[in-house]
This record gives C-alpha cells, structure tokens and sequence, in this order.
C-alpha cells in the first residue's frame, strides 16, 4: 500500500507531513551549478521539523540530475534563487524539486510508494482541467533524493496524486480539533486562510459541504504586510539600516534587531502592523461576505498568520465562534494528509 505524504507548496513556506513527522522550509529553490553555491551547509531542523537550508541532488528518470539547494541558503549563495510562483503558480521545475525535497524529508525510506495530497487555491481548484494538469504534472514521477548533509537517499513513486481546495482543507484539520465544529451540520462557516503573500477566503456550507464560490476568493494582504511595516519602521530608525524583509521573521521572534552594538526593540512595531493587517481584513472581508460577516454559525482562522491574528480577529467577530487549529501554519497540510488518509481507507474497504 501507498504511504500518504501531504505537501502544502506556499509562497513562504514548504510544509509537508508523511510517516515520519512535519516539516518546514522557506519556499525558495536555486540549482547549485557552475561553484555559484561554494558552502552550503545544511541545518537540519529543529524538534518541530523545521529547516533552514537544505541541499540535495534530484535524479528524474530521462532526466540530467540536478543539484539544488532551497531555503535560506537558496536566498543568500545564488543569483539564480526562484520562489516558484514568480512565473507561474505551478508547473515549473522550481516546485517540482521543492515538492520532491519536502516528500523525501518526511517519507518512510522503506516504502517507495507515495500517495501525494497537495492543494491549489479555490479560485485555481475550481477548475477541473487545472486540477488534472496538477495530477497529470506529478503522478507517476519516480525520483531519487541524496541530501549532502547528512548524507541520506530517499527513493520514491508518486503512484496516485490527490489535489485539494486550500482552506476546505485546514477546516477538515480544525473539525478534528474541536467538536463543536465538527458537530457543525448546517450553517455557513467562513474559513480565513492567512498566508505570506495573500489571504484565501471560502465560505463552506456546512449541511452540503460544499464550497460558496460567491463567498471565496484571494484577497492580495498576508504576513508581508506586517514584515514590511515592520521593516519601515525599523529603516526609519537607522538610515542605513541592513535588514531585508526575509529577515523579518527572525528579528520579530527574538523581538528585536541589533544594528552596530545597539538593539532596537520591535514588540510594539509588531502587535501595531498586526492590528493593521487585522483591521484591513475585517474591512475588506466586510464588503465582500456582507451579511454573511454577522450571521455565519463560526470562523476558522489557519496559516502562516494564523495564530498571530487570532486575538485581533476573535476582537473583530465579537460573539460569533473564532477557531483556530492547532499549529494553524500546518492546518491545511494536514487536512490534505487526514482526507487522502480517508480516502485511500475508503479504496480498502470497497465504498
């Protein structure tokens, strides 16, 4: 039987999970050719399954093998770093090695044979012919990964591939996790998917369980925002300030920058960018759900930005229900890892 592996390919952030736990890696990909990267050195993870670099050689049968490194280490040693929607959201060389990188991080090295749950957006998802492009894309590729460091092959088939809505997903994630919502059989439930880039938003009839597509769609605001607000106010602070926006993320964990032996507190630069972020949501949201804002029976809020907005957006909705899942960045991960799990049971038992 086919192992399930979920891979959740962001504008951020890769998330994947399979048999041997979770993972994340920054969702940048450059080919390491030609001595442009001389010392990548991977780190990899912490407990949480997190990794900063990573560096491995791809073999694809009828193909040259590639080397690759993604992460941090992608942004900083190569000219030739892609995050891969820059040109296309899918399809490009670039997101197949960060969704061949992310499977071999997290598959059993005994069992070549993957199941793969992926997701799209639902304005992408809705559309059948790019749902069988996206199967067509990756079934049946049969890959080898060696990672450099450690030294470790993984080898593997994509025999079925299973595409998923974002967001649908990482409900089916929160209904695991509370009760109530899974007790949830009529109503709407308005799902906000909160990402680096961009925010999904569905609204999910909850009795047909079925998508509104009137109540879904992208809005153009994420974590960005708040990082670069952060940013601005750090560069107005220090005129020659050496911070990029990647480096946001780490300065806004540790609550400050450091710029020659002085620190520059950003605790309060941040809970203000996320107020802003929060506020701008809530209005663009209110034009688009319209009285839907008032009467939907819950909110789900998941990813990236997720947990960060949670105090501000439970605010937002006064008394109707605000549920976030646990570790919300990996909610539609799971989701897509949870119903291949379902379905591929379903297959066993003949339904």
């Amino acid at each position: 039987m086919e192992q399930v592996v979920a891979v959740d390919l962001g504008f951020g952030w890769v998330k994947a999970m399979g048999a041997r736990g979770k993972c994340r890696f920054p969702s940048v990909v450059a080919k390491a050719e030609l001595g442009e990267v001389l010392a990548v050195r991977e780190k990899g993870g912490d407990d949480a399954g997190n990794a900063e670099s990573l560096m491995a050689t791809i073999f694809q049968a009828d193909r040259r093998a590639t080397t690759v490194v993604a992460g941090k280490a992608a942004t900083l040693g190569s000219s030739m770093s892609t995050r891969p929607f820059e040109a296309d959201r899918s399809f490009s060389d670039h997101a197949a090695w960060l969704v061949f990188l992310a499977a071999a991080r997290v598959m059993d090295p005994l069992n070549h044979r993957v199941r793969l749950a992926v997701g799209l957006p639902f304005a992408q998802y809705r559309q059948e012919g790019t749902r069988e492009r996206v199967r067509r894309w990756l079934e049946g590729q049969e890959v080898i990964v060696e990672f450099h460091e450690p030294d470790m092959e993984r080898a593997f088939r994509f025999e079925a591939v299973d595409v998923y809505a974002q967001g649908l997903a990482g409900l089916v994630a929160a209904m695991e996790d509370f009760e109530e919502l899974a007790d949830l059989h009529s109503g709407v439930v308005m799902v906000i998917d909160i990402g680096t880039r961009t925010t999904e938003y569905l609204g999910v009839d909850m009795e047909r369980s079925q998508i509104l597509s009137q109540l879904s769609g992208t809005i153009d605001l994420g974590m960005n925002q708040v990082h670069q607000q952060v940013l601005g106010q750090l560069q107005r602070k220090v005129a020659m300030a050496p911070w990029r926006l990647h480096d946001m993320e780490k300065i806004i964990a540790d609550g400050y920058a450091r710029y020659q032996g002085r620190r520059y507190e950003v605790t309060d630069m941040y809970e203000e960018a996320l107020k802003d972020l929060a506020a701008a949501l809530r209005h663009d949201l209110a034009g688009r759900w319209q009285r839907e804002m008032v009467t939907a029976e819950a909110v789900v809020v998941m990813g990236g930005g997720g947990k960060a907005l949670e105090k501000e957006l439970r605010k937002a909705w006064g008394e109707t229900q605000v549920f976030v899942p646990a570790d919300a960045q990996f909610a539609n991960t799971r989701g897509y890892w949870l119903m291949s799990l379902a379905k591929q049971h379903a297959a066993t038992q003949g339904v």
